[in-house]
């Protein structure tokens, strides 16, 4: 998904974590995030069948998206958080990685989330 008005939404219908992914077009390890991580059919059947996935691009740097970033408390990209739907700041049980990281790690991450 990339609105993340309906990903909230759903995240709250159905009672699964957000699993959001903050990138830009110009970022090199989102590619290799694309690549290595995202595109590991273990990782797509985790993320499909435990949350719903949100990407975020922040690509054009406009004020709507440094409020986003400012918000979600991302600095670098890309930063991959998991959170349960309507908490403000990912606090308490949320996840966060920054750079590129191996689906292995993704999905030890991901895995601890209940």
């Amino acid at each position: 998904m990339r609105d993340e008005a309906q990903a909230i939404s759903q995240s709250r219908r159905s009672g699964r974590p957000l699993l959001i992914e903050f990138r830009a077009s110009w970022c090199g390890a989102c590619k290799l995030l694309d690549r290595h991580t995202w595109a590991d059919p273990q990782v797509q059947r985790e993320i499909a069948g435990r949350f719903v996935p949100l990407e975020l691009d922040v690509s054009e740097q406009t004020e709507a998206q440094e409020e986003l970033l400012r918000r979600y408390a991302v600095t670098d990209l890309p930063t991959v958080l998991v959170m349960h739907a309507g908490a403000a700041v990912p606090v308490g049980d949320s996840r966060r990685m920054t750079g590129f990281v191996l689906p292995d790690e993704v999905l030890r991450m991901i895995r601890q989330v209940r």
